[in-house]
């Protein structure tokens, strides 16, 4: 198969950068945040693909499933609340450009044939390369993979649905680039941002004395578990990351133009 001659941006998005709480303390989706960053993608000259996160926070803003008392499945309603929203929010905010929503599992990735039309829908999508962006999110109506601990680690918050896309796209491609919006300016130590990361470098213990076990509010994922989940991807594939600020979105202008911001993982 030939690659498509470009370079793929995959943002990601944290549930945190896209939900806020309002004076009553209920979350509402942060339009004025999404809105920049729609237009930031908008005018993007080159492919990109959203993964994002948000869907509980925002079905949660809008709906009240308390007495379903089972957290994952409350969870997973909430999901399939949040999601149409979500995605219209998407579209509304990236509106000079066609937004297709994909929900997606863990599973896809691994079973033949799902990942085989995963592979050739991305590809016939981006023969145009700058027509169209695709957001996926984890279908967790379906699944509850993302929801819970599984396999010894938490998933999260989709930053492991981010690097199974990142590898799979490394197929499509000639060159794919992470950035991960979080609630903070990067991976910092002693108040200061670290701008790289060696991955090979990038031990269990350093980045828990880093980053702790701390999550987020809204989220299910965490610094420590993107920090993992980037290095293992740069580590296997090649594939840089970069962690930054997603409160700040003159951040991504700053990656997409080519700058440097945030935290650099690579191998």
């Amino acid at each position: 198969m030939k690659k498509i001659p470009a370079k793929l941006a995959i943002i990601k998005y944290g549930t945190e950068t896209l939900v806020r709480k309002n004076e009553a303390g209920k979350f509402i989706i942060d339009r004025k945040t999404v809105n920049e960053h729609g237009s930031i993608i908008s005018g993007y000259g080159n492919p990109a693909l959203v993964v994002s996160s948000g869907a509980v926070g925002i079905g949660r803003a809008r709906a009240n499933f308390d007495y379903i008392k089972d957290d994952v499945a409350r969870k997973r309603v909430l999901a399939a609340a949040g999601n149409p929203r979500l995605s219209i929010n998407w579209d509304e905010a990236i509106s000079e450009k066609v937004i297709l929503q994909g929900l997606i599992t863990h599973k896809d990735f691994f079973h033949a044939d799902s990942r085989s039309s995963l592979k050739n829908i991305i590809l016939s999508i981006y023969q145009n390369p700058v027509y169209a962006v695709i957001q996926l999110n984890e279908n967790d109506f379906i699944t509850d993979e993302e929801l819970k601990n599984i396999r010894g680690g938490d998933f999260g918050d989709n930053d492991k649905l981010t690097a199974l896309t990142a590898e799979l796209c490394a197929e499509i491609f000639e060159s794919v680039e992470v950035i991960a919006n979080t609630g903070s300016d990067g991976v910092t130590e002693k108040g200061e941002t670290i701008a790289e990361m060696n991955a090979m470098e990038m031990s269990d213990e350093k980045i828990a004395e880093l980053c702790g076990a701390r999550k987020t509010e809204t989220g299910t994922g965490g610094m420590g578990n993107k920090m993992k989940i980037f290095r293992d991807l740069a580590i296997q594939t090649g594939i840089t990351s970069r962690i930054i600020n997603g409160r700040k979105p003159e951040q991504l202008k700053t990656i997409l133009d080519g700058g440097t911001v945030g935290t650099k993982i690579y191998r």
